[in-house]
Formats: C-alpha cells, sequence, structure tokens
C-alpha cells in the first residue's frame, strides 16, 4: 500500500547513545519506551541575591527510536534494513551519523565489538544476493 511506501521511505531520526562507564544518570533520563530523552542541567536557584534564575533547566527531546545499550545487529534490523530494502528496490537510501570526535562512529561501523563482526555485512551480503537474484530472473 502507498501508506507503507511513504511510512518506509520517510526520514527517520534516531539516537543511539554511546554506553561509557561514567553515565551521567543524574543529568540524564533515557526513556527507550517512549522514545524520549530528557537532560536537567540542573541549573537551578538564582542567579544571585534577589534576582531570580527563570532559565529553563529540563529539556525533553522526541526521536523516532532511542537504542541505549543496543547491540549493532538490533540497530541494522529495526532501521537500517529498510533503507537497504529501498537501494534493492530502486530507491536511494542514506544512513547518516553524526557525533562528537572520537566517538567511534566510524569504528563502529567496522567492527562490532562483542561479535567482532562488521555491521556492515549484512547489508553488503543480502545487496549480493539480491544483486544474483535479480541477474536470475532477468536471463
Amino acid at each position: 500500500s502507498i501508506h507503507w511506501i511513504m511510512k518506509r521511505n520517510s526520514v527517520k531520526v534516531c539516537v543511539r547513545t554511546r554506553p561509557t562507564q561514567y553515565f551521567a544518570q543524574d543529568n540524564i533520563y533515557i526513556d527507550e519506551e517512549h522514545s524520549t530523552i530528557q537532560i536537567n542541567t540542573g541549573a537551578l536557584g538564582s542567579d544571585g541575591p534577589g534576582l531570580l534564575n527563570n532559565k529553563q533547566s529540563n529539556f525533553k527531546f522526541k526521536f523516532d527510536h532511542v537504542f541505549h545499550n543496543t547491540s549493532q545487529a538490533a540497530v541494522y534490523d529495526l532501521h537500517a534494513r529498510d533503507t537497504v530494502q529501498s537501494v534493492v528496490d530502486g530507491i536511494n537510501g542514506a544512513i547518516m551519523t553524526y557525533g562528537q570526535i572520537g566517538s567511534g562512529k566510524t569504528f563502529i561501523m567496522m567492527v562490532d565489538a562483542h561479535t567482532e563482526e562488521s555491521p556492515l555485512e549484512p547489508s553488503i551480503n543480502y545487496l549480493t544476493t539480491s544483486i544474483l537474484e535479480l541477474n536470475l530472473i532477468s536471463k
């Protein structure tokens, strides 16, 4: 149906938090179930005697999906697989990453630390199989 095609091909914004030993759990609340991240900057109180600080101290962000302590395979299965399928179907697709320098964007695209496999491997295998099938069909 056209609804499924439009939904499958829309822009999705997903967040994968970087696991860290010193996670700021007192300032950042990650709600995977509702795909939200809430940040408390701790800017409470006043700026001095007789002055009121009315700066916003809590921020809540909503995403299509929030991944926290999630494997490469889960990220691929939930979101990247649809993009790869779109490419096979002849529709342009892109997966973009953004993050701090040295946060592991390139590294995680090359090797999953837990399985020592590339997260690109399922995509490459699927594309190769699809191309071979298309060649057999067209002959």
